[in-house]
C-alpha cells in the first residue's frame, strides 16, 4: 500500500494548493482501499534490511507491488519512457495531453487521470486517452509513482 505521502512526493512541483486538495479528497487517491491487506511473503519496507532493498530495486526497475492489483498497465516505449505526449490543438491554442499503449480497464486510469487532474478525460478516435489541458508532469510523476 502507498501512503498518501508517497505518492504525492513526485508531485512537489504543483501548487501547495493543490496538492491540499489532493490529499484532502474524500477518495482514497490512486484507487487504494484503506483496508488493503499486504500481500502474502511482501515485507514492509521498515522491516527490509538495507541489503534486501538494494537488491529490490536492482532486481526490477519499474516495480511496485501496486502493479499487481492495478486494473490497467502502461507499457513503456522502445526507448524506455513512459508514453505521455503533449499536442496542440485548435489552432495552436489548445493542449491536449495522449496517453498511449494503455492495456487492461481503461476506465479505471480514466477516472484516476480525472481525479489526478481535475479536468475530464476521453477517448479519442485512436483510442488513446486524451486530456485537455498540459498535464504530461502530474500524469508521469503518477505513473511513476505506482511503478511504470
Amino acid at each position: 500500500m502507498i501512503c498518501q505521502r508517497c505518492a504525492f512526493a513526485s508531485l512537489r512541483w504543483l501548487r501547495p494548493t493543490t496538492l491540499a486538495r489532493l490529499a484532502s479528497a474524500s477518495e482514497v487517491p490512486f484507487g487504494i482501499a484503506k483496508d488493503a491487506k499486504p500481500r502474502d511473503g511482501v515485507k514492509k519496507r521498515e522491516e527490509m534490511s538495507k541489503e534486501e532493498m538494494s537488491k529490490e530495486g536492482q532486481s526490477r526497475p519499474h516495480s511496485r507491488s501496486f502493479r499487481s492489483v492495478c486494473p490497467f498497465t502502461v507499457h513503456r516505449t522502445a526507448s524506455d519512457n513512459i508514453p505521455v505526449y503533449v499536442t496542440r490543438r485548435k489552432n495552436r491554442t489548445e493542449d491536449v495531453t495522449v496517453v498511449k499503449k494503455v492495456r487492461g480497464d481503461r476506465e479505471a486510469l480514466k477516472r484516476e487521470i480525472e481525479f489526478l487532474c481535475g479536468t475530464r478525460a476521453s477517448y479519442g478516435k485512436s483510442g488513446f486517452l486524451e486530456v485537455v489541458g498540459n498535464h504530461r508532469r502530474a500524469i508521469k510523476g503518477y505513473l511513476r509513482s505506482i511503478g511504470y
